[in-house]
Order: structure tokens, then C-alpha cells, then sequence
């Protein structure tokens, strides 16, 4: 039979367990640097799509930027027009004077109405007079 010492078993259970622990923190390594390149590989790909997307985006406003720039004299010019013609508009004064008047005109063409009425009932008088021969 085999004889092994104490000590030699401690010393071979030792290597074996020393062993073992070396290979699990080996392949532990080994997923960790798999991991680490696969999030490495991940953050490369999304700052690469981040920088294409600044600069469409930059781009864009670039462009927008011209178009507002190629149009902003025209404005300028219809806003100095309408400024221009609002400065020519009358003010809330006019307007109330120009009320006051048309209500003058209003009064005026009652009573002209008026007047008008009673000339109508004389004119209507005299024609039966007239038609009647001179009698009532």
C-alpha cells in the first residue's frame, strides 16, 4: 500500500486547491477582459454614431442658419414697411372723432327724415286738393 505522510497530503491538497483557485481567477480574467473589450468595442461604435449625428446636426443648422441669414433683409425691409405705415395709422383720438362725426351725420339724416316725412304728407295733401278740383 501506499504511504503518504501528513504533510505530503496537506502539500499535495494545497497545490491542488492553490491549482484549481489559479484557474477559476484565470478564466475570471479571461471574461472580464472579453467583457471589457465587448463594452470597449460597444462605446467606440456609439461615440463614432454620436459624432456622425453632431455632425449632421451641425450640418443642419448650418444650413438653416443661411436660409434664416438669406432671408432676414427681406424682413427687415417688410418690417421697416409696416413700422412706416403704422406710424401713418390713425390713433385712438382719430378714431373717436371720426365716431363722433358719423354720429353727427346719423342725427342730421334723422331729422332730414323727419322733415322729409312732413314734406311728403303736404305734397300728398296738395295732390288731393288738386285732383279734387279745389274742394276738401
Amino acid at each position: 500500500m501506499l504511504q503518504i505522510e501528513f504533510w505530503q497530503l496537506i502539500s499535495a491538497l494545497a497545490a491542488i486547491v492553490v491549482t484549481f483557485a489559479t484557474m477559476i481567477w484565470a478564466f475570471g480574467k479571461l471574461l472580464a477582459k472579453q467583457f471589457k473589450d465587448s463594452l470597449d468595442a460597444r462605446f467606440a461604435t456609439q461615440d463614432e454614431l454620436r459624432k456622425q449625428r453632431e455632425q449632421t446636426m451641425d450640418a443642419r443648422f448650418k444650413r438653416m442658419e443661411e436660409d434664416l441669414e438669406g432671408k432676414a433683409p427681406h424682413y427687415n425691409e417688410r418690417i421697416s414697411y409696416l413700422e412706416a405705415n403704422a406710424k401713418k395709422s390713425p390713433t385712438h383720438d382719430d378714431l373717436a372723432d371720426l365716431h363722433e362725426k358719423i354720429n353727427g351725420v346719423s342725427n342730421d339724416i334723422s331729422e332730414l327724415t323727419g322733415q322729409f316725412s312732413g314734406v311728403r304728407t303736404l305734397l300728398e295733401t296738395l295732390h288731393r286738393y288738386l285732383l279734387n278740383g279745389g274742394k276738401q
